[in-house]
Protein backbone atom coordinates (compact mmCIF):
# COMPACT_ATOMS: atom_id res chain seq x y z
CA UNK A 1 0.00 0.00 0.00
CA UNK A 2 2.64 2.01 0.16
CA UNK A 3 2.03 3.30 -3.27
CA UNK A 4 -1.05 4.90 -2.62
CA UNK A 5 -0.15 6.47 0.72
CA UNK A 6 0.06 10.15 1.41
CA UNK A 7 1.92 10.26 4.72
CA UNK A 8 3.28 7.15 6.73
CA UNK A 9 3.51 7.34 10.49
CA UNK A 10 6.47 5.84 11.86
CA UNK A 11 7.35 5.34 15.59
CA UNK A 12 11.08 5.50 14.52
CA UNK A 13 13.94 6.74 12.68
CA UNK A 14 15.01 3.35 11.69
CA UNK A 15 11.48 2.44 10.49
CA UNK A 16 11.42 5.41 8.42
CA UNK A 17 14.62 4.08 6.33
CA UNK A 18 12.49 0.57 6.16
CA UNK A 19 9.55 2.27 4.49
CA UNK A 20 12.21 4.16 2.63
CA UNK A 21 14.01 0.95 0.92
CA UNK A 22 11.07 -0.88 0.66
CA UNK A 23 9.08 1.48 -1.46
CA UNK A 24 9.04 1.61 -4.99
CA UNK A 25 8.73 5.26 -5.09
CA UNK A 26 9.22 8.83 -2.41
CA UNK A 27 7.33 7.92 0.59
CA UNK A 28 6.47 10.81 2.60
CA UNK A 29 7.04 9.92 6.69
CA UNK A 30 6.23 11.45 10.09
CA UNK A 31 8.19 10.31 13.41
CA UNK A 32 5.24 10.10 15.89
CA UNK A 33 6.20 7.80 19.23
CA UNK A 34 4.04 5.85 20.81
CA UNK A 35 1.89 6.63 24.43
CA UNK A 36 1.81 4.51 27.40
CA UNK A 37 -0.91 3.68 30.04
CA UNK A 38 -0.02 5.75 33.41
CA UNK A 39 0.75 3.77 36.27
CA UNK A 40 -2.28 1.88 37.77
CA UNK A 41 -3.23 3.79 40.86
CA UNK A 42 -6.00 2.58 43.57
CA UNK A 43 -6.09 -0.65 42.42
CA UNK A 44 -3.90 -3.30 44.57
CA UNK A 45 -3.38 -6.79 43.30
CA UNK A 46 -0.66 -9.18 45.29
CA UNK A 47 2.70 -10.69 42.97
CA UNK A 48 1.88 -13.74 41.99
CA UNK A 49 3.01 -16.78 44.06
CA UNK A 50 6.77 -17.37 44.47
CA UNK A 51 7.61 -13.88 43.74
CA UNK A 52 9.09 -11.01 46.00
CA UNK A 53 9.85 -7.33 45.28
CA UNK A 54 12.73 -6.39 44.50
CA UNK A 55 13.97 -9.97 43.71
CA UNK A 56 13.00 -10.53 39.99
CA UNK A 57 13.23 -8.85 36.70
CA UNK A 58 10.46 -8.57 34.33
CA UNK A 59 10.15 -9.33 30.46
CA UNK A 60 6.90 -8.65 28.89
CA UNK A 61 6.32 -9.74 25.23
CA UNK A 62 4.44 -12.07 23.64
CA UNK A 63 6.42 -14.98 22.93
CA UNK A 64 7.76 -15.17 19.61
CA UNK A 65 11.05 -15.64 17.75
CA UNK A 66 11.56 -11.64 16.99
CA UNK A 67 11.27 -11.09 20.85
CA UNK A 68 14.27 -13.26 21.52
CA UNK A 69 13.11 -15.06 24.72
CA UNK A 70 15.66 -17.70 24.02
CA UNK A 71 18.61 -15.36 24.73
CA UNK A 72 17.43 -14.90 28.21
CA UNK A 73 17.03 -18.64 28.55
CA UNK A 74 20.41 -19.73 27.58
CA UNK A 75 21.47 -16.70 30.06
CA UNK A 76 19.54 -18.00 32.54
CA UNK A 77 20.73 -21.30 32.46
CA UNK A 78 24.37 -20.72 32.24
CA UNK A 79 23.43 -17.72 35.46
CA UNK A 80 21.77 -20.68 37.47
CA UNK A 81 24.92 -22.74 36.80
CA UNK A 82 27.42 -20.70 38.39
CA UNK A 83 24.58 -20.12 41.53
CA UNK A 84 23.99 -16.25 40.89
CA UNK A 85 20.28 -16.44 40.81
CA UNK A 86 20.20 -18.65 43.65
CA UNK A 87 22.51 -16.95 46.13
CA UNK A 88 20.15 -13.45 45.96
CA UNK A 89 17.12 -15.52 45.56
CA UNK A 90 16.17 -14.01 42.34
CA UNK A 91 13.52 -14.66 40.00
CA UNK A 92 12.95 -13.97 36.20
CA UNK A 93 9.61 -13.50 34.80
CA UNK A 94 8.20 -13.98 31.60
CA UNK A 95 4.76 -12.01 31.04
CA UNK A 96 3.02 -12.87 27.61
CA UNK A 97 0.68 -14.80 25.37
CA UNK A 98 2.37 -17.68 23.39
CA UNK A 99 2.80 -16.97 20.11
CA UNK A 100 4.01 -18.53 16.90
CA UNK A 101 7.74 -21.15 15.77
CA UNK A 102 8.82 -21.21 19.23
CA UNK A 103 7.79 -24.95 19.97
CA UNK A 104 11.60 -25.21 21.73
CA UNK A 105 10.71 -22.31 24.32
CA UNK A 106 7.34 -23.30 25.40
CA UNK A 107 8.55 -26.28 25.89
CA UNK A 108 11.80 -25.12 28.01
CA UNK A 109 8.55 -22.97 29.78
CA UNK A 110 6.50 -25.50 30.50
CA UNK A 111 9.01 -27.38 32.58
CA UNK A 112 10.89 -24.08 33.67
CA UNK A 113 14.00 -24.20 35.31
CA UNK A 114 14.53 -22.77 38.41
CA UNK A 115 13.01 -19.56 39.45
CA UNK A 116 11.70 -18.67 35.70
CA UNK A 117 8.01 -17.70 35.59
CA UNK A 118 5.99 -17.53 32.71
CA UNK A 119 2.76 -15.86 33.00
CA UNK A 120 0.70 -16.13 30.16
CA UNK A 121 -2.46 -14.27 30.90
CA UNK A 122 -2.08 -11.88 33.66
CA UNK A 123 -4.85 -8.85 34.59
CA UNK A 124 -4.14 -4.96 34.39
CA UNK A 125 -3.75 -4.60 38.14
CA UNK A 126 -1.45 -8.15 38.39
CA UNK A 127 0.60 -6.47 35.42
CA UNK A 128 0.90 -2.97 37.48
CA UNK A 129 1.79 -5.18 40.79
CA UNK A 130 4.79 -7.10 38.41
CA UNK A 131 6.29 -3.89 37.27
CA UNK A 132 5.87 -2.12 40.58
CA UNK A 133 7.79 -5.26 42.23
CA UNK A 134 10.07 -5.83 39.58
CA UNK A 135 13.60 -5.00 40.14
CA UNK A 136 14.56 -4.35 36.86
CA UNK A 137 13.14 -4.75 33.33
CA UNK A 138 14.43 -7.14 30.62
CA UNK A 139 14.00 -6.52 26.40
CA UNK A 140 16.13 -8.25 24.27
CA UNK A 141 14.14 -8.00 21.52
CA UNK A 142 16.08 -8.31 17.95
CA UNK A 143 14.08 -5.74 16.19
CA UNK A 144 11.37 -3.27 17.66
CA UNK A 145 9.10 -0.85 15.61
CA UNK A 146 8.70 1.09 19.04
CA UNK A 147 9.44 -1.19 21.99
CA UNK A 148 5.89 0.03 24.61
CA UNK A 149 7.32 -2.03 27.66
CA UNK A 150 10.04 -0.37 27.31
CA UNK A 151 8.32 3.13 28.24
CA UNK A 152 6.13 1.64 30.42
CA UNK A 153 8.81 -0.02 32.83
CA UNK A 154 10.26 3.60 32.69
CA UNK A 155 6.62 5.03 33.74
CA UNK A 156 6.90 2.73 37.19
CA UNK A 157 10.60 4.28 37.35
CA UNK A 158 12.46 0.79 36.70
CA UNK A 159 15.45 0.57 34.95
CA UNK A 160 15.76 -1.52 31.71
CA UNK A 161 18.37 -3.59 30.17
CA UNK A 162 17.52 -3.40 26.31
CA UNK A 163 18.83 -5.06 22.58
CA UNK A 164 20.12 -2.80 20.41
CA UNK A 165 17.55 -4.25 18.16
CA UNK A 166 15.40 -1.49 15.59
CA UNK A 167 13.87 1.22 17.95
CA UNK A 168 14.85 0.13 21.76
CA UNK A 169 17.26 2.48 21.63
CA UNK A 170 15.39 5.58 19.92
CA UNK A 171 12.53 5.03 22.71
CA UNK A 172 14.80 4.20 25.58
CA UNK A 173 17.05 7.49 24.60
CA UNK A 174 19.81 6.90 26.71
CA UNK A 175 18.05 5.87 29.68
CA UNK A 176 18.57 2.13 29.26
CA UNK A 177 21.44 -0.24 29.18
CA UNK A 178 21.15 -1.55 25.48
CA UNK A 179 23.20 -4.81 24.43
CA UNK A 180 23.27 -6.38 20.78
CA UNK A 181 20.72 -9.17 20.48
CA UNK A 182 23.23 -11.82 19.65
CA UNK A 183 25.68 -11.17 23.03
CA UNK A 184 25.36 -14.07 25.32
CA UNK A 185 28.24 -13.19 27.41
CA UNK A 186 27.53 -9.20 27.65
CA UNK A 187 23.57 -10.30 28.87
CA UNK A 188 24.79 -12.92 31.51
CA UNK A 189 27.27 -10.57 32.55
CA UNK A 190 24.88 -7.25 32.76
CA UNK A 191 22.37 -9.49 34.49
CA UNK A 192 24.53 -11.01 36.74
CA UNK A 193 25.49 -7.31 37.42
CA UNK A 194 22.10 -5.54 38.13
CA UNK A 195 21.11 -9.14 40.21
CA UNK A 196 23.99 -8.76 42.89
CA UNK A 197 24.51 -4.99 43.07
CA UNK A 198 21.40 -2.54 42.58
CA UNK A 199 23.65 0.20 42.51
CA UNK A 200 24.68 -1.36 38.72
CA UNK A 201 21.41 -0.02 37.48
CA UNK A 202 20.83 3.12 39.68
CA UNK A 203 22.43 5.12 37.31
CA UNK A 204 19.98 4.19 34.37
CA UNK A 205 17.01 4.74 37.19
CA UNK A 206 18.41 8.43 37.51
CA UNK A 207 18.02 9.23 34.04
CA UNK A 208 14.75 8.25 34.04
CA UNK A 209 13.87 10.01 37.43
CA UNK A 210 15.17 13.45 35.85
CA UNK A 211 14.20 12.79 32.19
CA UNK A 212 10.64 14.39 30.72
CA UNK A 213 7.78 11.29 31.22
CA UNK A 214 6.76 9.91 28.19
CA UNK A 215 3.72 10.48 26.71
CA UNK A 216 0.86 8.97 27.88
CA UNK A 217 -2.42 7.61 25.45
CA UNK A 218 -4.21 10.97 25.12
CA UNK A 219 -1.40 12.75 24.22
CA UNK A 220 0.41 10.62 21.96
CA UNK A 221 -2.64 10.51 20.21
CA UNK A 222 -3.25 13.96 19.84
CA UNK A 223 -0.17 14.31 18.23
CA UNK A 224 -1.22 11.74 15.93
CA UNK A 225 -4.21 13.56 14.57
CA UNK A 226 -2.19 17.10 14.57
CA UNK A 227 0.25 15.59 12.49
CA UNK A 228 -1.92 14.30 10.10
CA UNK A 229 -4.39 17.83 9.76
CA UNK A 230 -1.35 19.71 9.25
CA UNK A 231 1.28 17.56 7.11
CA UNK A 232 -1.27 16.52 4.67
CA UNK A 233 -2.86 19.32 2.52
CA UNK A 234 -5.62 20.90 3.98
CA UNK A 235 -7.90 20.17 1.44
CA UNK A 236 -8.32 17.64 -1.59
CA UNK A 237 -10.54 19.00 -4.72
CA UNK A 238 -14.08 17.88 -4.52
CA UNK A 239 -15.72 16.29 -7.05
CA UNK A 240 -18.25 18.63 -9.05
CA UNK A 241 -21.99 18.68 -7.28
CA UNK A 242 -24.20 16.66 -9.36
CA UNK A 243 -26.34 18.54 -11.34
CA UNK A 244 -29.90 19.03 -9.75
Amino acid sequence: VLGFADLVLVNADCIAADVARLATAPVRTVLVPLGRDPPLDGVEAPLPPGLVAGRFALFVSTIEPRKNHALLLRVWHRLLARGVPQAHEFALVFVGRPGWMVDDVLADLADPPPGLHHLAHVDDATLAALYRGAAFGLYPSRYEGFGLPVIEAFGYGKAVIISTGGALPQTAAGRALALDPDDDAGWEAALEAWITDPGARAPFQARIQAAPADPLWPEAAGAIFDTVLTTLPAARAAPDAPES
